[in-house]
């Protein structure tokens, strides 16, 4: 099965590389949104596939920050957090870089050559990062208030680490995910003494695949959801006893990209890479769904006010960011890539040069392709000023890292082999994902 795998994948890239790219060889996609802390909820953080994007007038235009501003290139899909004093910290694969303006960076010398695989950061504050370096056990690092980072416990070693949240009402409680080396039986590890130990929990799985956690109830530390990717689709699992055992509460047949849970944890939000799968929506903290609209996502962002979503913008013009005021059964959109309007002024001219590069492959978003039609009903917003497609990456697909793919009618591109670069790139390297609004 897996030469097969490997076959469809090769197949499926060459028809990917028929798309623009930029230098780093990959399709313009955002994949994860967070919120800048502080911002009154106007200061948004993408990443994307060509470094990060901030806006500061709620997502409507985006400045960039190059790769190379903390030292990164290619297909590395960094996993960002904010801390509560509005520190970044991007994760990379050879440590932990921080900044607090997008142009001063620093490296965390703690981490120092570790691959970075995820971070969060509680309730009280602390960051908690999660390592698996080749040559080395997989470990927890945290940082408390005005403290450096340091390792705790022995770590895990023999497992491959994937996600990691703590409980909002147990601190002491985290959860991470992750597999044995070498293999694709995801589960889960859990704590209850701040990371120093972990218990290995097991699942029982439909499939071999990995689990991404999307967060912990901030009412409830038993209570947890986590997406479940596998080679046959996707599922959202809800578990009520701390990761002993859990429920599918969603099933859809392909790359589930986008999740998140509202900050009280009442609403729970899910939605696949292709529209044809749709978002689906519970309002009982992840008991029951209901599916509200044919749109596809690369990522889902939910905030007090609005629920936002990162699109696939495959058509020229196309939207790339988006958001809803009706949990998710209209979307309008915010920006496209046409969008963005130039570097984060700094006094090194570091992403100076790349932009022009980058503005040479993004003109065809600001000079070709007319807007897309309105997506479930979404309408043209004229403050937005770009089209309303409201399932921004109409075509879409997760974070948490990958790429997603739905086929376009226009164009001569094989858009049938997409998902199975898609699922492919996911499991092989997978890294985006959809965290509590405001802290991942």
């Amino acid at each position: 099965m897996r030469v097969l795998f490997m076959l469809a994948l090769v197949f499926a890239l060459g028809s990917y590389t028929m798309r623009p790219a930029f230098a780093n060889g990959r399709f313009p996609l955002a994949q994860q949104a967070i919120v800048i802390p502080e911002s009154g909820g106007k200061g948004i953080l993408l990443r994307s596939t060509f470094g990060l994007l901030v806006s500061h007038d709620g997502g409507k235009s985006f400045s960039w920050v190059c790769e190379e501003t903390f030292g990164y290139s290619g297909a590395w899909d960094p996993p960002i957090a904010y801390g509560h004093d509005g520190t970044l910290y991007v994760g990379l694969a050879d440590g932990l870089a921080t900044t607090r303006d997008f142009c001063a960076v620093s490296r965390v010398p703690e981490l120092a050559g570790e691959t970075v695989k995820d971070l969060s950061v509680d309730a009280a504050g602390t960051v908690l990062v999660v390592t698996t370096s080749p040559g080395k056990p997989s470990a927890l690092f945290r940082k408390r208030k005005g403290k450096p980072f340091e390792r705790v416990g022995r770590g895990l070693e023999g497992a491959y680490l994937v996600t990691v949240d703590a409980a909002p009402s147990r601190p002491q409680r985290i959860y991470v995910t992750g597999q044995p080396l070498g293999t694709l039986k995801g589960r889960y590890y859990r704590s209850d003494d701040g990371g120093l130990t972990f218990t290995e929990l097991e699942q029982v799985r439909s499939h071999d695949g990995a689990f991404f956690l999307v967060g912990v109830d901030p009412k409830d530390p038993a209570r947890l959801v986590s997406r479940f990717l596998h080679f046959e689709g996707s599922e959202l699992q809800l578990s009520e006893d701390g990761g002993k055992t859990s429920k599918v509460v969603v099933s859809i047949p392909s790359a589930m990209y986008g999740a998140a849970i509202s900050p009280d944890g009442s609403k729970v939000f899910v939605g696949s890479g292709l529209p044809a799968d749709g978002v689906h929506v519970s309002t009982d903290r992840g008991r029951t769904f209901a599916r509200v609209a044919n749109v596809g996502v690369q990522c889902l962002l939910a905030t007090e006010t609005a629920l936002f979503q990162c699109a696939n913008p495959l058509e020229l013009g196309g939207p790339a960011f988006g958001r809803s005021d009706d949990d998710g059964k209209t979307f309008r959109s915010l920006a496209s890539f046409a969008d963005v309007v130039g570097p984060v002024v700094c006094p090194s001219s570091t992403c100076t040069k790349p932009f022009a590069d980058l503005s040479a492959t993004l003109a065809p978003w600001r000079d070709g392709g007319a807007p897309m039609p309105p997506v479930d009903g979404a309408s043209k917003d004229a403050d937005a000023g770009s089209p309303d497609a409201s399932a921004p990456k109409v075509t879409e697909a997760p974070r948490r890292g990958c790429g997603c793919a739905q086929a376009s009618d226009r164009g001569s591109t094989d858009w049938g082999a997409l998902p199975l670069l898609v699922w492919g790139f996911f499991l092989l390297q997978s890294r985006t994902r959809a965290r509590w609004a405001g802290i991942r």
